[in-house]
């Protein structure tokens, strides 16, 4: 059962990156973000209360907030800002691989669990792998501060994941998903509401938006299936089975993201397929090192 679930969330991830960019025809960044976080923090609010109903400790709550401010406010506006204008669903994926990898530096801080040698040195094929992804993104014209700011997104997805092992493995994971996103909607009010700010940040909608329907239907399926649905499923999967675990997703996501970019006639290269390679093969191998000491 949890392999099955890391083979339909990687599905449904990996499928989130195109919804994205068609979202992105008629709204912003912060527009997506928000609408996405409030929808899927809706649908499981309500699928909370016709449920159980597992009410949170309220020593969950400090956790919880830092959790929707660390990981569900700035990468969710960072990924359909740099998916749309800069880099291509396809090659951006290839950054979400990073994350087993961060979170294995991250758990020896948090969790005081330190890495095997073959960990270790997944850590290094992987920062190879970076290195080659930097270099396929400077030939394509993306600068490297753009770069250096899609990489943030893996550091803080794996940070907030170990920090939700560390803190909450035990919190009732509906009510305590649903709050990670509408928190980190509600965290990026203030943002989303100030018109200068959206502009001197390049975070503004197109200036002639198109395709309406399709978007708000994209919208719809990443609040409703790629925001709630999937991220309940990742959260249950890191409290029962560790941040490492869950990052099986990045398995198959890249590969989904990349069906979607040869069917959007997006540019596939030699070195981006080196990379991808590079680092499934070095998530693979820190995933068996993990499975052998179970």
């Amino acid at each position: 059962m949890p392999y099955a679930s890391c083979l339909l969330i990687s599905f449904i991830w990996g499928s989130n990156f195109i919804l994205m960019n068609r979202a992105a025809q008629a709204l912003g960044p912060v527009d997506i973000a928000v609408c996405r976080l409030w929808v899927g923090g809706g649908v499981l609010l309500m699928w909370w209360w016709w449920s159980d109903r597992q009410q949170l400790a309220a020593r969950d709550w400090p956790h919880i907030a830092l959790v929707a401010l660390i990981g569900n406010t700035a990468p969710f506006v960072i990924v359909p800002l740099l998916v749309a204008r800069d880099f291509g669903h396809s090659f951006f994926a290839l950054m979400i691989t990073f994350v087993p990898l961060i979170t294995i530096l991250s758990s020896v801080v948090l969790l005081r669990q330190w890495p095997t040698w073959r960990q270790m040195v997944g850590v290094l094929v992987g920062l190879a792998a970076l290195m080659t992804l930097f270099w396929e993104g400077l030939s394509r014209g993306i600068t490297a501060p753009k770069l250096a700011l899609a990489f943030t997104v893996p550091m803080v997805y794996a940070l907030a994941n170990t920090y939700v092992r560390w803190k909450l493995a035990s919190a009732p994971t509906i009510p305590m998903t649903s709050f990670f996103f509408l928190l980190g909607g509600l965290f990026l009010v203030p943002l989303w509401t100030s018109t200068e700010a959206l502009q001197q940040l390049s975070l503004v909608g197109p200036a002639d938006p198109q395709r309406w329907p399709a978007s708000l239907a994209s919208i719809a399926w990443l609040g409703i299936v790629g925001t709630g649905l999937a991220g309940v499923m990742f959260v249950r999967l890191i409290q029962t089975h560790g941040p490492l675990f869950a990052g099986m997703i990045t398995y198959l996501m890249p590969l989904v993201a990349l069906g979607w970019g040869v069917y959007d006639h997006e540019t596939i290269t030699l070195r981006q397929m080196l990379a991808m390679t590079i680092v499934l093969a070095t998530v693979t191998m820190v995933q068996s090192s993990q499975n052998e000491g179970r």
